[in-house]
């Protein structure tokens, strides 16, 4: 009896049983009424200030205080350079939302390979 279930009835329940296939992701450009996410970095300086638009000579509306400072940050651009560096990271939420602060006092773990360019 356990060899006519294990010939006849268990192919039958393997086939009614189908393995799901995996959805693909969908990529950023098939989903535009998404938000970007934002990403929190940790600030490698103190005092660091965040500008209107991407540019040393931009109004300073403010600055974050300590180093090791956690800002949440939605994309990157470029801008003046800061000891030669010109990326800029769009501030997402909080204090500073909506200004840019240089990538040259953003922790390296935090690099635009892991922000969307704004």
């Amino acid at each position: 009896m356990k060899a006519f279930f294990a010939l006849v009835v268990l192919p039958f329940l393997v086939l009614a049983n189908p393995i799901a296939e995996p959805e693909l992701e969908a990529k950023p450009e098939d989903r535009p009424h998404l938000d970007k996410r934002a990403v929190t970095c940790a600030l490698t300086g103190s005092n660091v200030k965040y500008h209107q638009s991407p540019s040393t000579s931009s109004t300073a509306d403010g600055e974050f205080g300590a180093v090791g400072t956690r800002v949440p940050f939605s994309c990157w651009t470029t801008g003046s350079s800061v000891n030669g560096n010109t990326l800029w990271n769009k501030v997402a939420s909080g204090k500073g939302a909506g200004d840019y602060v240089t990538d040259y006092y953003i922790s390296r773990a935090c690099s635009n390979q892991i922000l969307t360019h704004c």
